[in-house]
């Protein structure tokens, strides 16, 4: 004899329960933004007002945190990627983060001198490597590969000039130390 078919309710409940679940395991794996969890809620097919009850539950026990994402988020990049606060302020946009909250996130995360030794850092790695002697070249290759991290192109320039650029090949080539200020 078949068993009934269970009510239509009592598998959403289980459906709801299970995505809660999900999500609390998906947020207490790293830090996420609103936008990476509705996402991953797609694959429950919740209905609107499930999803945010979803949402709402996540906030409430703290799993989901925007301004906790977004610090994580700038200090990360910032200091393991080195990415500059163009790149930075993009790929929050692309997650849906308002730019004022944006904005106000950069400046409480990162010092101008941090962000001023974070790009000769950057130069210093990516002069080592450029076999080119000439040093127009040489500067242009390393403003380019600034530009590609995010780094504003006025400050690319101006800490450009500041620094003595040698051959990478070169025993006179710039030191690490010779860099810091």
């Amino acid at each position: 004899m078949k068993t009934p078919p269970r009510a239509p309710d009592a598998d959403a409940k289980k459906n709801l329960r299970n995505a809660v679940a999900k999500m609390e395991h998906f947020c207490a794996h790293q830090e996420r933004c609103e936008q990476e969890v509705k996402e991953k809620m797609k694959v429950f097919a919740l209905s609107k007002e499930d999803a945010e009850l979803v949402l709402t539950h996540l906030r409430e026990e703290k799993f989901l945190n925007e301004s906790r994402f977004i610090g994580c988020f700038i200090r990360d990049k910032f200091r393991f990627k080195r990415w500059g606060r163009v790149r930075l302020r993009m790929e929050l946009q692309r997650r849906g983060i308002a730019s004022d909250t944006i904005d106000q996130a950069l400046e409480d995360e990162i010092s101008p001198e941090e962000y001023e030794q974070q790009l000769k850092e950057v130069f210093f790695i990516k002069n080592r490597q450029i076999k080119d002697e000439e040093p127009y070249t040489r500067r242009a290759k390393l403003a380019k590969f600034a530009l590609g991290r995010g780094f504003e192109m006025g400050l690319i320039w101006q800490t450009l000039g500041k620094l003595d650029l040698g051959s990478s090949e070169d025993d006179s080539a710039p030191t690490h130390e010779d860099w810091e200020e």
